[in-house]
């Protein structure tokens, strides 16, 4: 069983340091390419910056669409079901709904995180 734990730790630390490596690899060429230590105007920095407010954009409209269609399904099936049934379709309706607000609330802060990445 200690043998698990090892391999899994292994493994753990390996997927960090694998991810790590893209990180530092664009870095590396974002430094590279920009003349002057010019970050701001590299074409990593403004295409970062584009990618950021579109998919913020897009973020927000299908997940508050997605979680009201979602909320609304479950409360359609909340009326078909007995009174057990109910309570379970209430609470997801509950769910979908919070969830929907809260991809609307991200989408929100990563357009206001990119409105200041200059």
């Amino acid at each position: 069983m200690k043998t698990v734990k090892t391999i899994k730790n292994f493994f753990r630390k390996a997927w960090g340091t694998l991810c790590l490596i893209p990180v530092l690899a664009l870095t590396a060429q974002a430094e590279e390419t920009t003349p002057g230590g010019d970050f701001a105007n590299s074409a990593f920095a403004t295409g970062t910056k584009r990618l950021l407010e579109d998919a913020s954009g897009w973020l927000i409209g299908i997940g508050i669409i997605a979680g009201g269609l979602a909320a609304g399904y479950c409360l359609v099936r909340r009326a078909f079901a007995d009174e057990t049934d109910g309570k379970m379709w209430k609470n997801r309706a509950i769910t979908a709904g919070v969830c929907g607000v809260a991809v609307g609330v991200v989408g929100g802060i990563i357009a206001l995180v990119s409105s200041y990445y200059t």
